[in-house]
């Protein structure tokens, strides 16, 4: 890649990135403004719940990367329709738009982010693009789709990209009638981060890293990660008594949960609990793991698949959005139906009885990440941008 000739100044907004306090929050986010840092001119524009006397645009800095905070009046903006939405943000710019100037705007989620990435890229004369991740399409897009605003905004872009095939089909067909450009970028992942090797198979390794979602009052309302539906998985696999294998649970809300209601007299026989993790130790369980279960009811297409590919790992995961794209029915992995506990059973009592089947998908999934490598992910955008910024019109 020639940077010199390529290099062109990003506002990448988001709504999600690590802090100081919690270097694991939107840590995808961060990422990516890495590497794409290396080979641009970057800024980040974190948007942030406004607090009293909190000054509306400040910096930060979080590790090595320089982050623009832009308090906004309407984070939740499930609250408001998109048309207040827009009226909210434009007070967020009267204190940030002098200080934020580049060559494109890089919206990370098509609902608030793209909405002030909009706003910003008419203030500034610059174009923006639209990165779609997931819960933008399948929640707020999908609610607000006849909205005159959100049209106004998705036809405004100069680019769609999206995390998998499965989310671009369901932006066509809640935007039938977009012809702008559109394109499927896998995030990819670091290979010399994350790499195979050899394991033993006395015991089974098997890992999970969604944890559990919980509401503001630290409750546990839904299964959208599929973490209770492995736990009841497990609990009659460990009542089997067949295999030799151990699950280890890490991820948010994973110290809090109440394990008792769904292992019962087995509760943490073969099970490790880790809480969450950062960058290193993923990589750390990973390299120990022979599975990783992504046991989802909803999902555009999570980082952890690349990186259980890249590390070797066999992938369990249910068949939604953009999960079967990474994998090949007992091939690479085994797909399974979502929310469902006898298919999840099945799927893990396969791995426990078929070692070939973990060394032969494995190697086939380490060779299957080199070719969607965050290498790949960089040069996408890059060419993204320069399409872009050379039609666009002022």
């Amino acid at each position: 890649m020639d940077n010199a000739k390529l290099a062109v100044k990003i506002l990448f907004v988001v709504t999600g990135f690590p802090d100081n306090k919690n270097l694991a929050r939107s840590v995808f986010n961060y990422r990516a403004a890495q590497y794409l840092g290396t080979h641009h001119q970057l800024d980040v524009i974190r948007l942030k719940l406004w607090r009293p006397f909190q000054p509306l645009c400040k910096k930060v800095k979080v590790n090595d990367v320089e982050v623009n905070e832009v308090a906004t009046f309407a984070y939740s903006f499930f609250s408001f329709s998109p048309w207040i939405i827009n009226f909210l943000l434009k007070l967020s710019l009267l204190g940030s738009a002098k200080r934020l100037q580049g060559d494109i705007v890089h919206a990370v989620g098509g609902g608030l982010a793209a909405q002030f990435s909009a706003l910003l890229s008419k203030r500034s004369r610059i174009p923006y693009i639209i990165q779609y991740i997931g819960s933008d399409l399948n929640f707020y897009l999908k609610s607000y789709a006849s909205n005159k605003t959100i049209r106004k905004i998705i036809r405004g872009a100069g680019f769609h990209c999206f995390n998998s095939k499965a989310l671009q089909k369901l932006f066509e067909e809640l935007f039938p009638n977009y012809t702008n450009f559109k394109q499927v970028i896998y995030r990819g992942v670091d290979t010399r981060e994350f790499n195979g090797r050899h394991r033993d198979m006395s015991e089974i390794k098997f890992l999970f890293l969604g944890g559990f979602v919980t509401d503001d009052n630290g409750n546990f309302p839904n299964n959208l990660k599929g973490g209770i539906t492995l736990l009841k998985a497990w609990r009659e696999l460990m009542n089997k008594n067949e295999y030799s294998c151990s699950l280890t649970i890490a991820g948010p809300g994973t110290m809090s949960f109440r394990y008792d209601e769904f292992l019962g007299n087995k509760e943490k026989i073969n099970l490790r609990i880790l809480g969450t993790l950062n960058r290193k130790e993923v990589a750390e369980e990973m390299s120990r793991s022979h599975c990783v279960v992504i046991p989802s009811i909803s999902e555009g297409l999570p980082n952890v698949a690349f990186e259980a590919m890249a590390s070797g790992n066999v992938i369990i995961g249910s068949d939604v959005g953009g999960i079967p794209e990474v994998i090949e029915h007992k091939i690479n992995g085994i797909l399974i139906v979502p929310n469902d506990t006898r298919s999840l059973v099945e799927a893990l009592s396969f791995v426990c009885t078929n070692h070939s089947f973990i060394r032969d998908a494995g190697l086939r999934n380490t060779k299957k990440a080199q070719v969607l490598s965050i290498d790949s992910f960089v040069s996408s955008y890059t060419s993204v941008y320069n399409t872009v910024i050379t039609t666009y019109t002022r």
